[in-house]
């Protein structure tokens, strides 16, 4: 029985890690942080994880399921809902970097739809994608980020359907 049990504890995977983090008012690098935000955790599937509010300093911590991809959620009061895609690592404690989780006001959703006027789908209502396409594994001399690739095409994919996307 006790090699049994030896067995079981050496066996055992993590299920959860802590995600803990700042949540800015934008994607500004200067925005004030984002206090009383609703925080969701979510898995690939859509399964609701776990949730918190951020503090007056737009500070969270969050459990969510390790090694896993995932959604993280962000609606605050006068702000539409955001939704960030990520993957878990296998860290106790995973720090999410500056500026990387942000709040997104209606304003600045009308800003973008103005950039976009003329693509498809920009102009109606509806959900919006917004990101850009990298080159993971090099990076740009001056600034050490992976570098843009200014010719892409994008599409974004549902259940049923497909829809064109414009890249500027």
């Amino acid at each position: 029985m006790y090699l049994l049990f030896i067995g079981l504890v050496a066996c055992h995977t993590q299920e959860s890690i802590t995600i803990e983090g700042t949540i800015l008012e934008s994607r500004e690098a200067d925005a004030s942080p984002l206090a009383e935000a609703t925080v969701k955790i979510r898995e690939a599937n859509g399964d609701l994880w776990d949730e918190t509010s951020t503090q007056s300093s737009g500070a969270f911590s969050v459990l969510a399921p390790a090694g896993q991809n995932l959604f993280a959620e962000i609606r605050a009061a006068d702000f539409v809902h955001a939704s960030f895609n990520g993957l878990a690592g296998l860290s106790e404690v995973q720090p999410v970097g500056d500026g990387l989780l942000f709040g997104f006001s209606e304003a600045e959703l009308q800003e973008w739809r103005d950039l976009f006027a003329g693509c498809p789908g920009a102009d109606g209502g509806g959900g919006v994608v917004l990101g850009d396409i990298r080159v993971y594994g090099l990076q740009e001399e001056d600034t050490g980020e992976p570098p843009l690739v200014t010719t892409g095409y994008v599409t974004a994919v549902g259940e049923d359907e497909e829809w064109e996307a414009c890249y500027l």
